[in-house]
């Protein structure tokens, strides 16, 4: 549709759009944690602009923030979003953030996310899993190799 009709659908607050926008033309984004207060719509909506109109910069831009105003009451759902987007240098501190506090963060709006996506409540309960699994696969790989090495 956007081909045939030239223009393009962009589903998101004014505010994001005007954040896409102010990107666009200077590289840099407002410092979101100060216009949003309690609301984490528009920072959470930036991160996910940036990822669906490959940004990276401004996805980049946007996890920083989101990195820099963790709290416990915002934890959850930044777990679910970093995870959700593979984003590693949100994940590690979302991680942190929920173990280290975990009663507070089960009391959160957030945790119902949690409790409900499968692989979110795998990272926090084996937040390894994936990267175990790589390497015992590349050690697997490597012994073999050494085995027919051996065995010619």
């Amino acid at each position: 549709q956007e081909t045939r009709t030239g223009k393009v659908l962009v589903e998101a607050s004014s505010a994001a759009v005007d954040q896409l926008l102010t990107f666009i033309y200077t590289d840099e984004i407002s410092d979101l944690r100060l216009i949003e207060e309690d609301d984490e719509g528009l920072l959470t909506e930036v991160f996910e602009m940036g990822a669906r109109y490959e940004l990276p910069r401004l996805q980049s831009l946007a996890e920083k923030q989101l990195q820099e105003s963790l709290t416990i009451d915002n934890a959850a759902q930044r777990l679910v979003l970093a995870i959700r987007h593979g984003s590693k240098l949100l994940e590690g501190p979302c991680l942190t953030m929920v173990k280290d506090n975990v009663t507070e963060v089960m009391k959160t709006e957030g945790w119902k996310l949690i409790a409900n996506d499968a692989s979110v409540m795998a990272a926090l309960v084996h937040p390894r899993t994936l990267d175990n699994n790589a390497e015992s696969n590349e050690a697997r790989h490597e012994c073999r190799a050494f085995k027919r090495q051996r065995t010619t």
